[in-house]
């Protein structure tokens, strides 16, 4: 057998998250999309990126409610990574569309 014809033993492993990261940069609005690359990010403790996502999706949302947990769950992932003035923006605009998770206030109280 000639090397040409060996299969490969270490693949480089395919970032699945961040492909449908990059689908919901072009398409921000689906909601479905959203939630599974959320919860992708949520599992993987992916602050950054979780709070990318949230960002991204909640101007676009046209639910109210919704777009403000998306605002309030990217103050909070801001939060867990220090970027505290990106936290406050984010809950304010989360309070802005009436909501604001009460634990990310709070949080945010604490840390200011």
């Amino acid at each position: 057998m000639s090397t040409d014809d060996e299969i490969p033993t270490a693949l480089e492993p395919v970032d699945v998250i961040g492909h449908e990261l990059a689908d919901l940069e072009r398409s921000p609005g689906n909601a479905s999309l959203f939630v599974r690359v959320r919860d992708a990010l949520r599992a993987h403790g992916d602050h950054a990126r979780l709070a990318h996502a949230c960002e991204l999706h909640a101007p676009a949302n046209p639910d109210r409610a919704r777009a403000a947990e998306a605002w309030s769950e990217a103050g909070e992932a801001r939060l867990a990574l220090g970027q505290t003035d990106a936290a406050f923006a984010a809950l304010e605009r989360a309070v802005a569309l009436g909501g604001g998770q009460p634990a990310t206030i709070d949080k945010l109280i604490d840390a200011s």
